[in-house]
């Protein structure tokens, strides 16, 4: 009984397990399939791995930028493995194949989960170019030393408090403004009091 009770756990493990490999390689498989890759091993393993790597970034610029590096580091070491080029040919082969590395590459970035650091930084970058202006009388705005204010009253998943310095040069201002967002996608800002001024 005891033998029969362990082998169902194994299976129902072991199970959960290919359920969350086939979960976490969805991703790869669509990129070789939109890509037109058909479907590779040495391929998918390359994706796979630069796509880990990179996926320990909190935003998507790093992770783009991490991304690229390490799947331009796994291509050359690919293509000058002699039994892999001997199957493709010379030349013309591997530019086919650079080209839908760039594709995968291209929609594994773009179908990434945005991340809370994505939706601060685009609040960031709007506030600094809200403040600044635009046209001929731009002027110089630094947003500084911004953190997530997790403690105020207005902060939320979705939307959280941050605290920040504005420096224009002539003087600095601590400020706090709730960035306004869906699924850690960034919509607008809006200027909060700090907790003192009720």
């Amino acid at each position: 009984m005891n033998k029969i009770f362990i082998i169902a756990i194994s299976l129902v493990v072991f199970g959960c397990t290919n359920l969350s490999e086939q979960a976490e390689s969805s991703a790869i498989d669509q990129a070789l399939k939109v890509c037109n890759f058909g479907y590779n091993s040495e391929l998918a393993g390359m994706l796979e791995a630069s796509y880990e790597y990179a996926d320990k970034s909190a935003s998507s610029a790093e992770f783009g930028a991490k991304f690229e590096k390490k799947l331009e580091t796994q291509f050359s070491k690919m293509v000058i493995n002699k039994t892999f080029t001997d199957t493709l040919g010379e030349g013309e082969m591997v530019q086919v194949l650079k080209e839908q590395r760039e594709c995968a590459q291209d929609y594994l970035t773009n179908t990434r989960p945005k991340t809370r650091r994505d939706l601060v930084e685009a609040c960031m970058n709007d506030l600094q170019s809200r403040l600044a202006g635009n046209g001929s009388h731009k002027k110089v705005v630094s947003v500084r030393n911004y953190l997530v204010y997790a403690g105020h009253s207005m902060h939320t998943n979705d939307s959280p408090v941050v605290a920040l310095t504005v420096d224009d040069v002539v003087s600095k201002n601590n400020l706090m403004v709730r960035c306004l967002g869906d699924n850690n996608v960034y919509q607008d800002l809006e200027v909060v009091k700090t907790e003192t001024e009720g």
